[in-house]
């Protein structure tokens, strides 16, 4: 069987597909297209067996430094760059983006005769409510990257509709959430109950099973800031 550089063909191709996306699961599926008609438990399983090769660990190094080279050569890619990406969804507040509430307003008839008010003898005034998309020069730049669609569609009435569709917030404070190992627990590797964070950040210990089961996202956005609200303990910050 041909190799390439002692792995082969298939090993080589798990290699470049993680190298770029760090999935081992779907690495091994591109690797090996049969796989697929497995769960992709099985997929990741055997993803996690290839990366304990040391061939495969010491050709994955190599390829990593190169990807992550060619990134910030052409885009700046870094950790932090990514982070801050992240970080700008995982943060974002709707206020930032939208205005909402209620306003008066007169109130006609379909003929477009005022509605009059028997008692006082005026113009009816209707509370309605509303929505506003804030515009993109009122936005800053870290604002503007959790926006990832805005587009004006024509209704079947005809009428104009703007949306704005901010990033997943969830998912998003999931990624840091697994990047600060704020859901492990220290037998999982997390870290340790009390450990510290930029200096003024305290994590307490948290399990898998604290986001397991949860298929509501409005369920999911609960739990989280129950999480959150375990998990972290803002000390005064040394620098007030």
């Amino acid at each position: 069987m041909a190799k390439i550089n002692g792995l082969t063909k298939a090993q080589h191709k798990f290699v470049e597909h993680y190298a770029l996306h760090r999935n081992a699961a779907e690495a091994y599926g591109a690797a090996y297209p049969k796989s697929r008609k497995n769960v992709a438990q099985y997929r990741s399983k055997k993803g996690r067996a290839l990366l304990k090769k040391g061939l495969i660990r010491d050709r994955l190094t190599q390829r990593t430094e190169i990807v992550e080279r060619k990134a910030n050569e052409m885009f700046s890619i870094t950790a932090h760059t990514v982070l801050q990406e992240i970080a700008a969804m995982a943060f974002a507040n709707a206020d930032s983006y939208f205005e909402w509430g209620s306003s008066e307003r007169p109130a006609y008839k379909r003929n477009g005769d005022p509605i009059i008010d028997h008692s006082t003898g005026e113009q009816r005034m209707d509370t309605v409510p509303y929505v506003r998309i804030k515009p993109s020069s009122d936005l800053t730049r870290v604002q503007k990257a959790a926006i990832v669609a805005a587009e004006e569609t024509i209704s079947k009435t005809g009428d104009r509709v703007i949306s704005v569709k901010l990033g997943n917030k969830l998912g998003a404070l999931t990624k840091l959430g697994d990047h600060l190992r704020l859901f492990s627990a220290p037998a999982d590797g997390g870290m340790p109950a009390g450990a510290i964070i930029n200096g003024n950040v305290t994590v307490n210990n948290l399990t898998p099973k604290d986001v397991a089961g949860i298929d509501d996202k409005r369920d999911a956005l609960k739990a989280f800031e129950a999480m959150r609200n375990r998990a972290i303990t803002v000390e005064p910050s040394p620098t007030g």
